[in-house]
């Protein structure tokens, strides 16, 4: 607890009290979410096992596995993006939305976040937040998470040269690559081949992900910043995380969920909340962005708060690769001076 004094010393007394909170909610939040997620983790893999082992034997029919700890929807998920994941040397599956990203101060565009969307021939649109959680669970997150950044590379490099050096493009990884440095050397490796400035990617850590061993994943986010790639801690506040992750980690981002900027302008805690999360982003040294923005008093509230920059629907829904880059093209001119605040337009 040394530390946590040495950090909390120069701080404001309601700002201390909030930390103080979110440690101990914190604490006890990833202790039981790391409880369950290697219960139904070690689950998936021994029924996986059993599976394979009972197809052997004709007890499977056609050789599906099927897992207990998971509804019928997660299955199928399961079994989808497997299939998906499977398929080599064709068009990837999914497709690469970036939705923009705006600098409060002066409305400059800075750059976006990266989403996929996924169209199945046969389930329909399927969301994120529906096939992401089951890839975290089973461990396809990390051959997805390599597709993605792939993809994205790839279209930074058709991107007009002029755009580069001005836009950052956010691109989500998950916790489980920071064990090792496979996926940075990856990512070196795939800039260099298609000629990209590795300082064009920031990558996004959620941080609800529980984690041990937090000198592995040091070293690995240590080699991240040396490499001029940024890292953002996303959904920040909401409580799954240890000051200790926060506190260790070199992120250089805070990302505000969208369940606290909804009640800014109604909720005089929120506010006050917030304020104080941002206040404490800054003492840490890192930049905020608030996500989820949709109505000008959100706007206008995290703009007084000094908050530094934003994305949400009110700014900009997400959008094709294509159509991102005309906005990029309309917004900057080629040395990145903004040619327009749009920020400012919405305000009024």
């Amino acid at each position: 607890m040394d530390s946590l004094t040495l950090l909390f010393k120069d701080l404001p007394a309601l700002l201390w009290l909030v930390l103080v909170a979110l440690v101990l909610v914190g604490l006890l939040a990833a202790l039981l979410l790391r409880e369950l997620h290697l219960l139904k983790k070690v689950q998936v893999c021994e029924e996986a096992s059993l599976g394979r082992d009972a197809s052997a034997d004709g007890r499977a029919g056609d050789g599906a596995i099927s897992l207990p700890m998971f509804s019928p929807r997660e299955q199928q998920l399961w079994e989808a993006l497997g299939e998906a994941l499977a398929v080599r040397g064709t068009e990837p599956f999914f497709q690469v939305y970036v939705q923009p990203l705006y600098r409060l101060g002066d409305g400059r565009l800075l750059g976006g976040e990266a989403l996929i969307r996924w169209q199945h021939a046969e389930l329909g649109p399927i969301s994120p937040g529906e096939f992401i959680p089951v890839a975290e669970m089973t461990g396809q997150i990390l051959q997805l998470d390599r597709l993605v950044l792939a993809e994205v590379i790839e279209s930074l490099s058709q991107a007009p040269r002029g755009l580069l050096g001005a836009l950052r493009l956010s691109v989500n990884a998950s916790i489980q690559h920071f064990y090792s440095v496979s996926l940075v050397h990856y990512i070196r490796e795939l800039c260099d081949r298609h000629g990209v400035p590795i300082s064009c990617l920031e990558l996004e850590v959620t941080e609800h992900a529980s984690c041990d061993d937090l000198e592995r994943i040091q070293a690995s986010m240590r080699l991240v910043r040396s490499y001029g790639m940024g890292l953002a801690l996303d959904d920040f506040g909401t409580g799954y995380t240890s000051l200790r992750f926060l506190q260790s980690l070199p992120f250089d981002r805070v990302k505000l969920d969208r369940s606290y900027v909804s009640r800014i302008d109604h909720d005089q805690q929120t506010r006050r909340l917030l304020s104080c999360l941002v206040e404490m982003a800054h003492t840490l040294e890192m930049s905020c962005v608030a996500e989820g923005i949709e109505r000008r008093e959100e706007l206008e509230q995290l703009r007084r708060m000094g908050c530094d920059a934003a994305q949400g629907y009110l700014l900009g829904r997400p959008m094709p690769w294509s159509e991102f880059i005309a906005l990029a093209e309309r917004s900057l001119l080629i040395n990145g001076e903004p040619l327009r605040d749009p920020l400012k337009a919405m305000a009024r």
